[in-house]
C-alpha cells in the first residue's frame, strides 16, 4: 500500500503542475470558446490516471518521481524539479537521516504506511459524503411527477437541477415560471447531450483519490465553473440580445436556495450565477481564428504535460567504458575503431577515476561543471567535426599534469569524453558506453597492490608478447598513464610496431610484468631497447626529451623488492586477520550488560616485498572501523558507538598466516586530522574524513551482525 500511495502521490504532484498552467491559460484564453476551459481540465484528469507515459524532449514537467527512496538506501529523496529546493532538502536529510541511527530502523516505510492508511481513510470518507448525499437528493424527489420526456416536477425542489449518471432526469420547481421551463430546460438538456452528467462525477472521483492536494480541490471547482459557463455558450450561442436577457433572468429566478444541490457531486444545479449572467450578456460568437489558435493551444499543452521528461540518465554514480573513438589525433577518418580497453568510474560526488584494468585505478580529479558550448568545443577541431546531439551538461575535469578532460551529455543521456592536449587541441573523441552504476568495490584511490604473475598466467593474458623473434633484439615501449602508473609493450626492434599506431589502445604490462615476461627470452639487457612513447588514451602529459628517456630507462632496469601473489584463499585470511584484530581490541571494551561489535570499510591496501626471512610478504590495510555497543535483549538497541579510522600491517608467512606488525590510529581531538593525514595514504585522506562515504555501509553491517546475535543468543 505504501508503494501505491508514493505513486499516488507523484501522480498528484504532477498534475499540480498542470493545473497552475491551466489557471494560467484560462486567463489567457479569455475570448476562446469556454469549451476549451473544459479540454484543459480533462487534460488534467488524464494526466492523473495515466499510470504510464511517453518521454518527450517537449515535456513541461519537472519530474514524475518526485519523492523516492534515495538509490540504494531508505532515506526519502526529492527530485521535484526545482534545484535549489532538491538540493537543500536531500543535503538536510543525507546529514540527519541514518535508518538505525538517528532514526528507527524501517522508518521510511513505517511513516509511508501510515499516510497510505489516512489517504485511504480520506477517500472512504469523500465517497461515502458522495453515496450519501446522492440518496438524500434522491429521496427528496421521491414525489416528483413527469412533465415530458425526462423533465420531472417536484414541490420539495426549489432549483432546477439534473440527477442521475445512466439515465440522468431534469427536475424542476413548481413554482417556475411558464417564461423560464423551456429555457432551463434547454440548458439542463444541453448538459446532458456534453455528457456533464458524467464528467462531473468522474472529477469528484478522481478529487477524492487526490484529496490531499490542495490545487486539484481548486482544479475541481473551476472545472464544475467552466462546465457550466461552457453549457450556457452551447445554449445562447444563436439568441439574440433580447433572449440573453431573458436567459439570463431565467438563471437569476433558479439561483436562490441551491446549496444541497451544489454539495452533491452527482448532481448539476445552477452555480456561480452572477459570472454566468456577466458571460451570456457579454457573449459574442469567437471568430474562426481564435478556435483554431485555442484548438492548437490545446493540442501543445496536452503534447507537453501529457508525456514525460525524458529521463536523464545520471552522469554521477556512474560506470563507463570507452566505446566509439569519434576523433583522435593519431586515428585517421577511415581508421574509426571500436576501443574496450579503458573504464570511467564516477562517484556521486563528482571524483573521477580511470581504469585500465582490474588493478589499475588512476583518480583523475573532481568534475567541475562548464558552460562550455558545442560550438566553443568544435573550434577546438581542426579535421573533424562530431555530432554531439542536443548537449545538456558540460564537466570538465583536470589531472594532476593540469591536462583536460570534458564529459558531455546529451537530451538522450548519451555521454562523450573529450581529452584535449596542453596547448588546448583536442586529442580524442569517445562516445562512452554506460555500464550501470559506478563499481564502487574496485574504485580504491590510487590504490597500490601490485601482484607478480607466474609465466603461464601472463601468456593467457598477453599472448602477443611471447614468442616473438629476437633477431636485431626487443624494444620495450613504456607510455605513462598517471604520475606512477606506466604501462609496456613488447616488439621485435627490426617491426616498428609503434610507428603505426598498431597497438596505441591496448592497457599494456605493468613494467613488474614485462620483466618476467622478458625472462622468458634467452636474450642479453644490451639487446633490449627501452623507448619512451604517448600514448593516445592516457591524458598524463610529458615531454619525450633525452632527460626523460633516460630517466624511462633507469627506471625499467631498477631492482625491486621480490613481489609474490598471494596464495589463493588468503584474502580471507586477511579478512579473518582483521577482524581478530578487532575482537581483541574491542570485544572487552564493552561495560557489562553491553555486546561490542565491530565492523570495517576497506578504502586501500598496499603490499610490499618480503618483510624477513621467516616472511614471504607484507600487507597493509587501510580502513575505517565500526564500533558500537548494543543493548541486546528482546530487540537491538544503540547504546555508544565510534568511527575509527585505522591502519594495520600484517606480515605473510609461507602457510599463509597473518601476524600483525603495526597498529595505528589517530588521537582524538584536535589532532585527530593531523594524525589521520599522517598515516593514511594522502589520496583516501579526504574520503576518511567524510563520514558520509561510508558511514552507512557500516552501519547497516553493524545492524545485521547485531540482528545475527541476536537470533543465535
Amino acid at each position: 500500500m505504501a508503494d501505491i500511495f508514493l505513486k499516488t502521490v507523484n501522480m498528484s504532484i504532477s498534475a499540480g503542475w498542470i493545473v497552475l498552467a491551466v489557471l494560467l491559460l484560462r486567463l489567457i484564453l479569455k475570448r476562446a470558446p469556454k469549451w476549451i476551459n473544459c479540454v484543459l481540465w480533462g487534460i488534467v484528469g488524464l494526466r492523473l490516471v495515466m499510470p504510464f507515459s511517453f518521454e518527450s524532449i517537449f515535456s513541461l514537467i519537472p519530474s514524475t518521481e518526485t519523492i523516492s527512496k534515495a538509490p540504494d538506501s531508505p532515506r526519502p529523496h526529492i527530485e521535484s524539479g526545482v534545484t535549489v529546493v532538491d538540493e537543500t532538502i536531500n543535503a538536510y536529510l543525507k546529514g540527519t537521516y541514518f535508518e538505525g541511527v538517528t532514526k528507527s530502523t524501517g522508518y521510511f516505510t513505517d511513516v509511508t504506511t501510515i499516510m497510505a492508511v489516512l489517504w485511504l481513510a480520506g477517500i472512504i470518507v469523500l465517497m461515502f459524503y458522495a453515496v450519501i448525499s446522492y440518496f438524500r437528493l434522491h429521496i427528496k424527489v421521491g414525489t416528483a411527477v413527469l412533465l415530458r420526456d425526462n423533465v420531472y416536477q417536484c414541490e420539495a425542489v426549489i432549483s432546477p437541477f439534473v440527477l442521475g449518471i445512466i439515465r440522468p432526469k431534469i427536475y424542476l420547481p413548481f413554482s417556475i415560471s411558464e417564461k423560464d421551463v423551456e429555457l432551463v430546460i434547454s440548458h439542463e438538456t444541453a448538459h446532458i447531450r456534453r455528457k456533464d452528467h458524467l464528467w462531473k462525477p468522474l472529477g469528484f472521483m478522481l478529487l477524492s483519490l487526490h484529496w490531499f492536494n490542495p490545487f486539484l480541490w481548486i482544479g475541481y471547482g473551476l472545472l464544475c465553473r467552466d462546465i457550466e459557463l461552457a453549457c450556457d455558450e452551447k445554449v445562447v450561442k444563436e439568441f439574440t440580445n433580447t433572449e440573453k436577457a431573458d436567459y439570463s433572468q431565467a438563471l437569476l429566478n433558479c439561483s436562490v436556495n441551491r446549496r444541497l444541490i451544489a454539495a452533491c457531486p452527482l448532481a448539476f444545479g445552477e452555480t456561480g450565477v452572477k459570472n454566468r449572467v456577466k458571460a451570456v450578456l457579454s457573449y459574442k460568437k469567437p471568430a474562426v481564428i481564435i478556435i483554431i489558435l485555442a484548438v492548437t493551444v490545446c493540442v501543445i499543452f496536452g503534447a507537453v504535460f501529457l508525456t514525460n521528461p525524458v529521463s536523464e540518465k545520471p552522469l554521477l554514480n556512474s560506470e563507463f567504458e570507452t566505446g566509439r573513438c569519434l576523433y583522435s589525433f593519431v586515428v585517421s577518418e577511415n581508421k574509426e575503431t571500436e576501443i574496450n580497453e579503458v573504464i570511467y568510474n564516477i562517484t556521486e560526488d563528482g571524483e573521477v577515476y580511470k581504469s585500465f584494468d582490474e588493478y589499475t585505478h588512476d583518480f583523475l580529479g573532481l568534475l567541475t561543471e562548464n558552460n562550455m558550448s558545442v560550438s566553443d568545443l568544435e573550434k577546438r577541431f581542426t579535421e573533424k567535426k562530431i555530432d554531439f546531439g542536443s548537449v545538456t551538461k558540460v564537466y570538465f575535469v583536470t589531472d594532476t599534469a593540469g591536462t583536460e578532460t570534458v564529459f558531455m551529455q546529451n537530451s538522450r543521456g548519451t555521454v562523450f569524453a573529450v581529452s584535449f592536449f596542453s596547448d588546448g587541441s583536442v586529442m580524442s573523441v569517445f562516445k562512452l558506453k554506460r555500464l550501470g552504476k559506478c563499481n564502487t568495490d574496485v574504485v580504491y584511490p590510487e590504490s597500490t597492490v601490485n601482484n607478480a604473475r607466474t609465466l603461464k598466467e601472463l601468456k593467457d593474458k598477453y599472448p602477443e608478447f611471447f614468442n616473438l623473434s629476437t633477431d636485431g633484439g626487443l624494444t620495450v615501449y613504456i607510455w605513462q598513464m598517471s604520475s606512477m602508473n606506466y604501462r609496456c609493450y613488447l616488439a621485435n626492434s627490426v617491426t616498428e610496431a609503434f610507428s603505426d599506431n598498431s597497438f596505441a589502445y591496448t592497457t599494456g604490462a605493468t613494467v613488474t610484468e614485462m620483466r618476467i615476461i622478458l625472462s622468458s627470452y634467452n636474450i642479453k639487457k644490451e639487446d633490449v631497447t627501452v623507448m619512451a612513447v604517448t600514448n593516445p588514451l592516457s591524458s598524463y602529459y610529458y615531454v619525450l626529451d633525452k632527460e626523460y628517456q633516460k630517466y624511462v630507462k633507469e627506471m625499467f632496469w631498477q631492482e625491486e623488492p621480490e613481489k609474490i601473489t598471494i596464495k589463493e584463499g588468503s584474502v580471507l585470511n586477511l579478512d579473518a586477520a582483521i577482524n581478530k584484530v578487532l575482537d581483541e581490541k574491542y570485544s572487552g571494551s564493552a561495560p557489562e550488560g553491553l555486546v561490542n561489535i565491530q565492523s570495517y570499510y576497506l578504502f586501500a591496501n598496499e603490499v610490499a616485498g618480503p618483510a624477513s626471512s621467516e616472511y614471504i610478504e607484507e600487507i597493509t590495510v587501510y580502513i575505517v572501523v565500526y564500533q558500537m555497543n548494543y543493548s541486546i535483549d528482546t530487540k537491538i538497541v544503540e547504546v555508544e558507538g565510534s568511527f575509527i579510522p585505522t591502519v594495520m600491517t600484517f606480515m605473510i608467512d609461507e602457510n599463509g598466516v597473518y601476524t600483525l606488525k603495526d597498529y595505528r590510529t589517530p588521537r582524538k581531538g584536535e589532532h585527530f586530522e593531523e594524525d589521520v593525514r599522517e598515516i593514511f595514504l594522502p589520496s583516501i585522506v579526504h574520503y576518511v574524513l567524510d563520514e558520509e562515504n561510508y558511514s552507512e555501509a557500516l552501519i547497516e553491517d553493524s545492524l545485521f551482525k547485531a540482528s545475527e546475535y541476536l537470533k543465535n543468543k
